[in-house]
């Protein structure tokens, strides 16, 4: 299940170390053997540790795991920077360098993913199941009127005048190429 690596023998003493002690303080539950890879809530395949070695596992089950292993591990990996519960203050807070390679991991999980015309119609129908509250829907159409103008102040913006450097501006903008994109060019030059 498991790829023999370095990684795996330090996953596998961080359990081992979480048996022989008592952690005074917050601590998570993890499954040894994920549920994902046919894991189970037993006793035996559960490990009590602290936030941190929490997270490292879930880091160390992504080098240790191959193909749609690894991308349920990833999936895993990114729940867990994403959680929120009762104990923590705030979500697991790590380095801006840990987080842009989960996020290097997830995109090259994602790239290769290949979805069957059943998943797509699983996910249409998920869509579909939830319906809307007519209280919902009614402050959704709402919202989307948008704030009521006096005639004073429609007919100020229908009369307005625009120079020839805002409707530039405005055009460049509409053809995806902000006017700002001319100094960031200029910038790119002095760098190189």
């Amino acid at each position: 299940m498991f790829i023999e690596s370095k990684y795996k023998k330090w996953y596998y003493q961080i359990i081992d170390r979480s048996n022989n002690r008592c952690i005074n303080g917050y601590t998570e539950k993890h499954h040894i053997i994920p549920k994902s890879l046919g894991g189970s809530n037993s006793k035996d395949n559960l490990a009590i540790l602290t936030a941190r070695e929490h997270f490292i596992c879930h880091w160390l089950l992504t080098k240790m795991t191959l193909g749609e292993s690894r991308a349920k591990m990833i999936y895993a990996l990114c729940c867990i920077t994403q959680e929120k519960n009762a104990y923590q203050q705030d979500r697991i807070k790590i380095s801006s360098k840990k987080y842009e390679n989960i996020r290097i991991l997830i995109g090259e999980n994602l790239k290769n993913r290949v979805f069957t015309d059943e998943y797509r119609q699983k996910l249409k129908d998920s869509a579909q199941r939830v319906p809307r509250p007519e209280e919902v829907k009614k402050k959704i159409s709402e919202s989307k009127k948008g704030i009521p103008r006096s005639e004073e102040t429609k007919l100020k913006i229908g009369n307005r005048i625009l120079s020839d450097e805002t409707r530039l501006k405005m055009s460049l903008a509409k053809k995806g190429k902000p006017p700002w994109n001319k100094g960031k060019r200029k910038l790119d030059s002095l760098i190189e």
